[in-house]
């Protein structure tokens, strides 16, 4: 079944343009026509009433005399056009006639006395007068034979011309429409057909000539091509970017764990070698006991008889030994504290340094994401916008279509073709509205997707700022550890002036050696062995007191070190 829906656009306009130039061709021939036949057929009337004129006057006299002869020359000499049918006189009752000239076959005229047939041709009647009295009636009948043969030509030169402006009109059509239209509309379908396969990139362009409004079809096309093209690059190029900052974040992940691993184990060597260091002082300790038990064992028979003096130094000896050891206690924790806390302090400070570099990259990648969705959201208000307008002049089409559609119904038949074309135009800008409908209907999709990222991102962009604060109060905890620190310091003032209390102390007991530095001469030899034995031991002791107390607060279960029963030999 024949369908205008399943043919081409170049063979409906072809075939309405071919029919309307058809029909006012047509007409104008019709026209044409009936206007030569009307003249034509005023040109019988006005020869009728000149003929029937002439003879009216001219057979006045034959008629008066009864002459038939002269009668039939003056019929005969109007018969000589060949328009004239039939000449007949009748006379006075009208009945009988009285001369009568009609044609043959061949066209000729003859004598007739029968009533010539007028049934196709033009009668006029004239009375014929003589001085007032009736004589007869002249009958003039003029024949249409001509006439029509003329309008059958002039109808048959205006099929034949309208035939020959029809295939001028539908050559030129073919032609013009092939150029104009089907090819740039084949050019745009090809290119909507890449497009909606996927082939958005930046270099496609459509080929061809395009005039008029085809022209700035193309033109949005390719430009909406081109934003569609920036969109889906700009959307890739985020998606590359957020999965570059994933990675990087996986990396700094990595990196961290690598390095609290490097900590973990550079911990446990250092505990090791602490170990170490601690099981060599332990021996040297030892040894250093053993010589000083044996030097205090030589010397305590001569330090017999000094012993009430020597109670006085003991027990300045004991303070000074409590104060050394409570200097040395402090020294060791706030060594320890000092070291511990500076060692927090620099982890810290550089994990901060980190975390507050990375948030500021992620900070900043996130007002980028804000920005460009931003920008998404514009594009695609300006592509609804675009819609919108397309869609307003659709609408504007089909009521031009409807308005032509009603013009056309009022021309009636001659304007049948106007009819189907504005129907047509009507349909397609109905389905170009229920398209844009449809793609607003998307726009609008992608405008609340767009808006919900926007959210997204906000929340993205306040989490960003809520873990800059977060850093921002880890650099503050910092600071409290610098205070420890500062605090740390304050205890080895402490531990400063404790010294300067074992310093008096020491000047206490070194009065006290003056009263009795007679009686110790024959110790002293000893003496000056068992100090230098004392002193290395008291180096030692503090060193073994510090790393077994770092080791203590490392965790690490370490036996008790055995200490050394020199004081309690001395007293």
């Amino acid at each position: 079944m024949f369908s205008l829906k399943k043919q081409s656009v170049a063979f409906v306009l072809n075939v309405s343009l071919v029919a309307v130039t058809t029909l006012v061709l047509l007409g104008f021939g019709v026209y044409n026509t009936m206007e030569m036949a009307s003249k034509a057929s005023a040109d019988l009337d006005d020869l009728a009433a000149g003929v029937s004129g002439r003879l009216a006057k001219g057979l006045a006299l034959p008629l008066w005399n009864m002459d038939e002869a002269q009668t039939r020359d003056v019929l005969l000499s109007e018969m000589a056009d060949k328009r004239v049918l039939a000449l007949a006189v009748r006379e006075p009752d009208g009945k009988k006639i009285f001369a009568s000239i009609d044609r043959d076959g061949g066209w000729k005229p003859r004598e007739t006395k029968a009533a010539p047939d007028a049934s196709h041709a033009i009668v006029v009647r004239a009375p014929i007068e003589n001085k007032g009295k009736a004589l007869g009636t002249v009958e003039v009948s003029i024949t249409r034979r001509f006439l029509d043969a003329a309008v059958r030509e002039a109808m048959l030169t205006s099929a034949v011309g309208v035939l020959v402006v029809d295939a001028a009109v539908v050559c030129i059509l073919f032609f013009v429409l092939r150029q104009i239209v089907v090819r740039p509309v084949a050019a745009m379908q090809r290119f909507a057909k890449e497009v909606g396969e996927g082939n958005l990139s930046g270099q496609q362009t459509i080929t061809g000539s395009f005039v008029g409004e085809l022209g700035a079809l193309k033109g949005h096309l390719e430009g909406m091509v081109c934003s569609l093209a920036a969109l889906v690059d700009e959307a890739r190029r985020k998606g590359e970017e957020a999965t570059a900052s994933a990675h990087a974040a996986e990396e700094a992940r990595d990196a961290a764990e690598q390095a609290r691993m490097r900590a973990v184990v550079a911990r446990e060597e250092g505990m090791r070698q602490a170990a170490g260091a601690l099981q060599e002082i332990v021996e040297r300790l030892t040894t250093a006991a053993e010589e000083i038990n044996q030097q205090v064992e030589e010397v305590s028979h001569g330090a017999a008889h000094q012993k009430e003096r020597v109670q006085e130094a003991a027990s300045a000896m004991e303070q000074m030994n409590s104060a050394v050891l409570d200097v040395a206690r402090n020294a060791a924790g706030t060594s320890v504290q000092a070291e511990d806390t500076s060692k927090t302090a620099r982890e810290g400070a550089h994990i901060v340094e980190k975390t507050i570099h990375a948030i500021a990259t992620v900070r900043d990648h996130a007002r980028r994401l804000q920005e460009d969705m931003n920008a998404l959201g514009s594009r695609a208000e300006g592509i609804g916008r675009i819609i919108g307008v397309i869609n307003d002049i659709a609408d504007q089409t089909n009521l031009l279509a409807l308005n032509a559609a009603i013009e056309a119904a009022r021309a009636g038949e001659a304007g049948r073709g106007f009819a189907v074309v504005a129907d047509e135009v009507r349909k397609l800008a109905e389905k170009t509205m229920g398209a844009t409908k449809e793609v607003s209907l998307a726009i609008s999709d992608i405008q609340a997707g767009t808006r919900q990222s926007l959210t997204a991102t906000a929340a993205a962009a306040e989490s960003v700022e809520t873990a800059t604060t977060l850093a921002d109060q880890s650099g503050g905890l910092l600071k409290e550890i610098l205070g420890l620190v500062g605090t740390t310091s304050d205890s080895i003032r402490t531990i400063a002036a404790a010294a300067e209390e074992q310093s008096a102390t020491s000047e206490l007991i070194n009065s006290t050696v003056d009263d009795i530095h007679q009686v110790a001469e024959q110790t002293a030899a000893g003496m000056s062995q068992a100090a230098l034995g004392l002193n290395e031991l008291a180096e030692q002791t503090v060193e073994l007191r510090r790393l077994v107390e770092e080791l203590r607060g490392q965790g690490t279960d370490l036996p008790e070190p055995r200490r050394p029963s020199l004081v309690l030999s001395v007293a």
